[in-house]
């Protein structure tokens, strides 16, 4: 799109080094990532396809401002809960909540990805380089209302349709005034084990992100046992 935007431009003549600055100048009032999205383009055109890297190596990408997370509290939690109009919506929400996984990683889960005497998830395999695959559980709060659940026909383990999923998540929201979304809930996770005295390297591991540190990379247990141990210890209540 961009590529195809700047080709635009230049009425596809040249695109030397004063077209290339005329076209990232009309992204200057632009949003951080739409400049810095611009510029990506531009770079792989440039010197991975067209072997000129010298045309945009002199770009910089504007520093990105820093923008402290702000979780809900549980009372505002509650409030949304109790209004999601399923019960697959609040089965996904306290799975959310308690495992830190990712919305799509949630909604992919199949019967074989699941452990249920372990309460562990494997998610079915990884998304990118940083997206790793690790595994993650859920607290008692969802146990006690799997074992109520009969679960419809379908390959997930709980069977839901993309719309019906989406539409039962803006239904609290438009009730309540609440932007609660399963990455707002996986931030929470996040916040909240790291309140209750869980170290870095091993929320990362639940949440599939790969290990910052050299100690987190080649001097830490990643079994399924050990990190089970760690998630039960820290005793996580969604409400």
């Amino acid at each position: 799109m961009y590529v195809g935007k700047l080709i635009e431009q230049t009425d596809g003549g040249d695109m030397g080094s004063d077209e290339i600055r005329a076209f990232m100048r009309g992204y200057m009032g632009a949003s951080v990532s739409g400049y810095s999205n611009a510029l990506k383009a531009l770079r792989i055109f440039f010197r991975d396809y067209l072997k000129q890297g010298g045309l945009v190596d002199g770009f910089k990408f504007p520093a990105t401002p820093f923008k402290p997370r702000i979780v809900p509290s549980r009372k505002e939690m509650a409030e949304f809960f109790e209004e999601m109009p399923n019960v697959e919506g609040r089965l996904y929400f306290l799975l959310y909540a308690s495992s830190g996984l990712r919305r799509r990683e949630a909604l992919g889960l199949r019967p074989k990805d699941v452990n249920t005497e372990r309460r562990m998830v494997t998610p079915g395999k990884g998304i990118g380089g940083t997206k790793n695959t690790w595994v993650s559980f859920w607290g008692e709060e969802l146990e006690e209302m799997l074992r109520d659940y009969t679960p419809k026909n379908g390959k997930r383990w709980i069977p839901v349709k993309t719309d019906e999923f989406y539409s039962a998540w803006s239904v609290p929201e438009r009730k309540t005034g609440l932007r609660i979304t399963p990455q707002v809930l996986r931030d929470w996770f996040c916040v909240t084990m790291g309140e209750l005295g869980v170290q870095d390297r091993y929320v990362d591991a639940f949440c599939g992100r790969l290990p910052a540190s050299v100690l987190a990379k080649h001097y830490t247990d990643y079994s399924p046992a050990r990190l089970k141990t760690i998630y039960d210890k820290a005793c996580l209540k969604v409400f």
